[in-house]
């Protein structure tokens, strides 16, 4: 099994944009949103602690989308490795240039999500959004986010604060 982890703020604020802008499921606030059982944050808790729970005993690999991000052909080389795949250099290299964000957001706007009807000109609507690592911060306020990270401290299982941990997020 490979996981993907992301910072829990991150993860809200893309969920947030997804809901209310793409799927048009969610007509509150961004504090609303939090704090809502279906698509907020304790439903990200719940995914974690499932996961988490869920990967005990068995072979894992997890990754951040952190890391994904700031050194995309290691983190590739790792889940390649924990698969025993050989690495192709070439098609590596290859993969992730024709991978990277400013492209897959090019080939949405021009394309769309096939089977999804939404407004690509609105930049919150794409589902390639903004791709930013710590980029809650321009949703959020501080309250905002200390709120995310005080449920996720609050509501995690230790297993799960230890994914959340390699995104990086701290719960001191």
């Amino acid at each position: 099994t490979i996981i993907l982890v992301r910072d829990p703020r991150d993860v809200c604020v893309s969920a947030y944009f997804h809901e209310t802008k793409h799927k048009h499921r969610f007509a509150g606030n961004i504090a609303e949103f939090i704090e809502d059982d279906t698509y907020g944050i304790p439903a990200i808790v719940r995914y974690h602690n499932g996961w988490a729970q869920g990967l005990a005993g068995c072979a894992s690999l997890v990754i951040s989308y952190e890391e994904m991000s700031s050194n995309t052909e290691a983190t590739v080389r790792r889940i390649l490795a924990f698969l025993g795949q050989p690495v192709d250099e070439a098609a590596l290299i290859d993969a992730v240039e024709k991978a990277r964000f400013s492209k897959m957001q090019k080939t949405e706007k021009k394309t769309g999500i096939p089977g999804h009807e939404y407004d690509r000109s609105d930049e919150d609507s794409l589902r390639v959004r903004k791709g930013k690592v710590g980029g809650y911060s321009d949703t959020l306020s501080e309250a905002e986010a200390e709120r995310i990270v005080a449920i996720c401290r609050d509501t995690l299982v230790p297993e799960a604060k230890a994914l959340m941990r390699q995104s990086g997020l701290t719960f001191d």
